[in-house]
């Protein structure tokens, strides 16, 4: 019988603990000293002195309060080990449709299963059918270890892998833990959620891999008893939800009857009456957070809501609302004469045009009109005169890019698996921030805030963040850049470009350099005609001389790899105000009170 605690089985369950989380501090930290700790492990397991560490325990909140147990990195690389034992024995024996925690399965791919039994079932719509949907009672806190242990044990004799087996399933992580994040969270959980309140000899925690395959072995009774005693044929399990379909309800009563009794009798759970559902297909299956339909599925409504309640957390975070006080004239076109009232939308950020010209009329998709609109009254003359109007501007903070870049794509990425077409469209219609940090081509998010593709040289990286940079070819995503509009020598932002330690401009940007921070020009500097800069240790001089002087200021900020070389640059926008009385270095994402005093807002 080959051994299982050997060196080389340890280290392969290292590694596929490791997949999607080395940069963790705890992954780190495991890495620093790794073939020690891998010995240090083999030894433990061998000598069976092996005991689990203590765990992180924190609540999440979505889609309800649930309380988590991580446990550490090291009992993390035991798991894999153990899962990567019994799993090929037990794979043999689950049936096809239980779909939790496989390999080869999971959410989507049951969602689509249960489209197939639909179709199978209703005779693709020729006859009506119904479903029966059962879940269970808190049940991975209702787990009867004895009873988990007892199944593991009619499948394994090896007397180390029981020995395992029973150190992970009756270790009590309540008595060892650490708890991260808000602890009042813990009592608005339900008695019957939490493991502090457990009978003893109860529950599993939920987040570790260990728990996840322990509940399928825990649920197969459940599935073997459905398939060979009850003959279901369309049966299908997601953890503790199942969905049972059949063409008679009076049957699909009597199967959840026996199903109620067996998981009582047997394994001492009970089922959930608030999600206790016998209805006919036609009405639609809740299942995963979609609803299931014969020929089409839908984003559940709830799973939509909380993406709102993200965006609009961004929107709030993200927006500035300014005014434009002046009344610029605006030249229309002819066949406009006839329109009485037009909407536009500003280009040009602080009070009026700090620039020198007047804001130019163009579609931004981060800039919006606020509650009062731009009138105009067209006469013969084509000349309109704009009053006073709200606009509203975006920063773009990186932390903030980061998490609304991240929240969408998982958003989208699950609306991917449904008829979502019209949703994704009405959902970047109603939210601006949506428009104004990307563009959705093919389900894709194309960033507005990030040049994409690397520069070869200075040169290109420049002309990505300043387009009119000098002659060459012009990066197309520098055009979509939305922090600024390009005028020339006439733009109303000044452009810091990091250059080892310098901060250099180039072509107008340069001249616009020149007259406000009154730096001296230097020709044919970096393959430009001109241009000029100065050294980053006196940064914030100039970022203040050009803020006090009305200019806009863009700080780009490079990322470096080990190796010294440019990984990707982000920017930092400083805003001009022309009432600045404090300091202009007010950072804009700080929300406290300094956030409130008036003067430039920095991104962070």
């Amino acid at each position: 019988m080959e051994a299982l605690f050997t060196l080389e089985n340890i280290e392969k369950a290292y590694r596929a603990c490791r997949r999607g989380k080395r940069g963790t501090l705890n992954a780190l930290r495991f890495e620093e000293r790794l073939l020690d700790n891998l010995c240090d492990l083999r030894d433990e397991l061998a000598t069976r002195a092996y005991h689990p560490s203590g765990s992180i325990c924190f609540v999440q909140k979505r889609p309800k309060l649930r309380e988590i147990f991580a446990a550490d990195f090291r009992d993390r690389v035991v798991h894999h080990l153990l899962v990567g034992y019994l799993e090929p024995i037990f794979e043999r024996i689950f049936i096809h449709d239980a779909y939790a925690c496989r390999k080869g399965k999971g959410l989507h791919a049951a969602v689509s299963r249960l489209q197939g039994f639909l179709q199978q079932a209703t005779a693709n719509g020729a006859r009506r059918a119904w479903y029966l949907k059962a879940d269970v009672a808190g049940f991975f806190m209702n787990v009867d270890k004895e009873i988990l242990y007892h199944l593991i044990c009619k499948k394994i004799k090896r007397e180390d892998v029981r020995w395992l087996t029973r150190a992970i399933i009756f270790h009590d992580c309540t008595r060892d833990y650490r708890f991260k994040g808000n602890r009042g969270l813990l009592d608005k959980i339900p008695p019957h959620k939490t493991l502090f309140k457990v009978a003893p000899g109860k529950g599993l925690p939920i987040g570790n891999l260990s728990s996840q395959f322990f509940a399928n072995v825990y649920l197969n009774e459940l599935d073997q008893f459905v398939k060979r005693r009850l003959k279901c044929r369309h049966y299908i399990r997601y953890c503790d939800d199942m969905v049972l379909l059949d063409r008679s309800p009076e049957r699909l009563a009597a199967w959840r009857e026996e199903i109620e009794a067996f998981l009582r009798g047997k394994l001492l759970l009970a089922p959930n009456p608030q999600q206790d559902r016998l209805r006919p297909v036609s009405s639609g299956i809740d299942f995963l957070g979609y609803i299931v339909r014969r020929r089409y599925v839908l984003v559940r409504r709830r799973v939509v809501n909380h993406f709102r309640e993200k965006l609009e957390w961004y929107q709030e975070r993200m927006s500035e609302r300014d005014f434009v006080h002046k009344k610029p004239v605006v030249r229309l076109k002819a066949h406009l004469q006839e329109e009485r009232i037009r909407r536009c939308e500003f280009v040009g950020m602080g009070e009026g045009d700090v620039g020198g010209g007047s804001p130019a009329v163009r579609l931004k998709p981060h800039l919006q009109l606020g509650s009062e609109r731009a009138k105009f009254s067209v006469g013969a003359t084509s000349v309109a005169q704009c009053r006073t109007t709200e606009i509203q501007a975006w920063v773009y903070a990186p932390d903030l890019l980061n998490g609304l870049r991240a929240a969408t794509a998982s958003y989208l990425g699950h609306f991917a698996w449904a008829d979502s077409y019209r949703l994704t469209r009405a959902l970047f219609r109603r939210y601006p921030v949506l428009r104004a940090a990307f563009i959705l081509k093919d389900r894709t998010l194309v960033p507005r805030y990030l040049p994409s593709g690397k520069a070869r040289n200075i040169r290109a990286a420049y002309r990505e963040w300043v387009p009119d940079a000098g002659p060459g070819p012009v990066c197309r995503t520098g055009l979509l850049h939305p922090l600024w509009t390009s005028k020339g020598p006439n733009s109303d932002v000044l452009v810091f470009f990091p250059v080892g330690r310098f901060y250099e401009f180039y072509g107008p940007q340069s001249d616009l350099a020149r007259r406000v921070l009154g730096l001296r020009p230097v020709l044919g500097l970096r393959g430009f005609r001109e241009g000029c800069g100065f050294h980053r240790r006196r940064l914030a001089r100039f970022l203040n001389k050009a803020l006090y002087a009305g200019r806009h200021v863009a700080l780009i900020r490079s990322e470096k790899r080990l190796n010294g070389k440019v990984n990707r640059r982000l920017a930092k926008l400083f805003r001009a105000r022309g009432d600045m009385k404090k300091s202009p270095l007010t950072p804009l994402c700080q929300r406290g009170e300094r956030g409130r005093k008036r003067g430039s807002r920095g991104l962070e």
